[in-house]
């Protein structure tokens, strides 16, 4: 074998190794992982005295043994007890709201067009194979923001209804869809994004509205009494005590998320923290 001829196979060969292992790193990253089951556990080991004043809301539904964010979590939560059910919706390109956290459906289904792209209806026929004991299920979708409260106005759960778009586009729809349900005054409107929240408020101030954030600092304490937002929603794990006094000083009510932990409740309880968003704490265990 001549010199030349070497040097071609050795190219070869490197060729072929290289695009083996960007073959590897391509799967890797673009390969879901499979959403598992959590444990659910009562609030009662949380050792709080009173569990009154404890308000459980479940997170995309009871996310943490049914799929996210779909009529299987939503009505699980609901059958549950939970005081609420957390929801997230966003726009299509028609213009309705559907129930779903990311911005397209391919962590759930394998479909990377956003769902701003796509019709309701277009959403509405991606099944999903993803989710907490998604093998249970069959034919599970995104539902319609009114799919969801035809269901949850049947029970004595409250809506907590997370705004994912970050412009004041459908929110005027969104404050009818409420009146007509009868839930401008008992539904909790919450987002991260602070155009649509005061645009909520500017049309409707009869609903709570919550700012998410993901720590509290002054400037977060700032928007939200400059916006007259009426609560604060922040990751307990950011955030400690000294923190929660700047939102408690300024008359804020308070909510926490994603709390899993039966002892983290009891302990931001004793902060003055009374509402909980939780993937897998459940009012009891019956």
């Amino acid at each position: 074998m001549n010199k030349k001829t070497k040097i071609a196979v050795i190219v070869v060969a490197l060729v072929v190794v290289l695009s083996a292992v960007a073959g590897v790193i391509y799967k890797e990253v673009t390969t879901v992982k499979p959403i598992t089951v959590k444990e659910t556990v009562s609030v009662s080991q949380s050792q709080i005295e009173d569990l009154s004043k404890v308000k459980l809301i479940a997170h995309r539904g009871l996310s943490g043994i049914t799929p996210e964010n779909t009529m299987a979590s939503i009505k699980a939560a609901c059958d549950a007890g939970f005081y609420g059910v957390e929801f997230d919706i966003r726009l299509t390109s028609d213009g309705q709201w559907v129930v779903h956290h990311d911005e397209s459906l391919n962590r759930l289904a394998g479909v990377k067009t956003k769902i701003a792209d796509m019709t309701l209806e277009e959403v509405q026929a991606i099944n999903f194979n993803n989710g907490a004991n998604i093998e249970k299920y069959d034919g599970i979708t995104a539902p319609s923001l009114r799919e969801a409260l035809d269901y949850i106005s049947t029970t004595d759960t409250i809506p907590v209804i997370e705004i994912k778009t970050e412009t004041k586009d459908g929110i005027r729809e969104l404050v009818a869809i409420l009146k007509e349900y009868g839930y401008l005054e008992t539904a909790r409107i919450i987002s991260f994004y602070e155009e649509p929240l005061k645009e909520f408020k500017r049309i409707c101030n009869r609903t709570p509205i919550s700012f998410l954030v993901h720590e509290i600092n002054d400037e977060v304490v700032s928007i939200c009494t400059e916006n007259e937002f009426d609560a604060i929603s922040f990751n307990h794990k950011n955030v400690k005590q000294k923190h929660i006094q700047k939102a408690v000083d300024a008359g804020l009510i308070l909510q926490t998320w994603t709390v899993d932990n039966p002892e983290a409740l009891a302990e931001f309880y004793g902060y003055g923290v009374e509402y909980f968003t939780t993937n897998c704490i459940i009012p009891d265990l019956q």
